[in-house]
């Protein structure tokens, strides 16, 4: 299998720099791979020394080469969301299956928590 070339953006001074620098481990571990590739490290040792496949380290190699050190940062969260947890709390304590929850109170019997209507 042929390796993928990697496009320098920088130097690996910079980078070093950069992976010091930075404030987020996950960013600061792609850059110390991508360091390794540079220097000329095997994409599977680099791999090893940051915990992760070959393919992410692969998949970092690509990302840095088309995009240099935007292609590091995380991409941005696909879910739904923050939640706002006092409004969903909110919410569900006034629906019907919170209410029926709220009447029922534990009591203890024989070492066991049973559920007891109020």
């Amino acid at each position: 299998m042929r390796a993928i070339p990697i496009e320098n953006h920088y130097t690996i001074k910079e980078l070093e720099y950069f992976a010091k620098k930075c404030k987020n481990h996950r960013v600061e571990r792609k850059a110390r791979a991508i360091i390794m590739v540079l220097l000329g490290f095997s994409r599977t040792v680099a791999a090893r020394s940051q915990g992760v496949g070959t393919q992410t380290v692969r998949d970092w190699v690509l990302a840095y080469s088309a995009e240099g050190l935007d292609g590091l940062q995380p991409a941005p969260n696909q879910g739904r969301g923050q939640v706002d947890c006092l409004k969903m709390i909110r919410r569900r304590l006034f629906t019907r299956s919170w209410t029926v929850l709220l009447r029922i109170r534990p009591h203890r019997q024989n070492g066991m928590f049973v559920a007891l209507p109020t």
